[in-house]
């Protein structure tokens, strides 16, 4: 499912429930601002790229390229590129399994039994007594709710530059493509617990775009449109063997073009 867009300027704010306004270029005097201590401001010349594997040991792996947005709830790893960018988006508490608790009672002597046999040097027993005894069973893992595509058909483009400002907590990038200047920025509010993306172009009506969702977890997610601004990706993580349940999300993403 994919919505498209034609404004002359147009906001991308995803995870949860989105909101968010497209502002006029900004201003080397508001960048300077935001750029407050230049050691915390970190400056790349390329996009992230698109190699994208399963070997968490690969340095050149794109995801490890990306820069990260959250608040300590949501988080997106932004990625950058052209004509494409592309957004990875988790949320804390989306996990595989269900909801529950994994706590044990536990007596003070078992405690005690686990401390005397460590101390005893007798490492594999103390390990026993406190996996038999002290750790709930049922391991999680956690998971990604999804990716969100932003399609600009920027192709050829140049002055290319992305950055992680961390005075801000702001994630942006800047190129020309087609005589025009583009700029994109992306931060994830705490207060109001949403991503905000604001693209915007020096020239009106120079912002038209593809928005569409994907997800790694094949089958277990569908995609459809609220109205004529909105994109819903619905979906549920994966259950366990001792648990067959499964946590389910929702992720919006809500478009407001202004100056078109």
């Amino acid at each position: 499912m994919k919505m498209y867009f034609k404004k002359a300027a147009a906001c991308l704010c995803a995870a949860v429930m989105t909101a968010a306004l497209a502002l006029p270029m900004p201003t080397a005097q508001t960048v300077s601002a935001a750029a407050a201590d230049p050691d915390l401001v970190l400056h790349y010349d390329s996009p992230t790229g698109t190699k994208l594997g399963d070997n968490a040991g690969d340095n050149g792996d794109s995801f490890y390229k990306a820069l990260p947005a959250g608040n300590g709830r949501i988080g997106a790893m932004v990625y950058g590129n052209c004509p494409t960018e592309r957004f990875d988006l988790n949320e804390s508490t989306f996990w595989s399994g269900s909801p529950g608790s994994n706590n044990r009672r536990v007596s003070s002597d078992t405690m005690e039994r686990a401390w005397q046999q460590m101390l005893a040097g007798d490492y594999p027993g103390a390990d026993g007594t406190i996996g038999n005894n002290m750790i709930g069973g049922g391991m999680a893992k956690f998971q990604s709710v999804g990716t969100l595509n932003i399609d600009t058909g920027h192709r050829d483009v140049g002055n290319y530059e992305r950055h992680l400002d961390m005075n801000t907590g702001t994630v942006g990038s800047s190129y020309s493509c087609g005589g025009k200047q583009y700029t994109r920025e992306t931060f994830v509010s705490h207060p109001d617990q949403v991503m905000v993306t604001r693209i915007a172009c020096s020239d009106a009506g120079g912002v038209s775009l593809t928005a569409s969702y994907d997800c790694s977890l094949t089958g277990q997610f569908s995609v459809e449109t609220d109205g004529s601004d909105t994109l819903v990706m619905n979906g549920h993580g994966d259950g366990s063997n001792f648990d067959p349940g499964a946590i389910h999300f929702s992720t919006r993403t809500k478009v407001i073009p202004e100056g078109g």
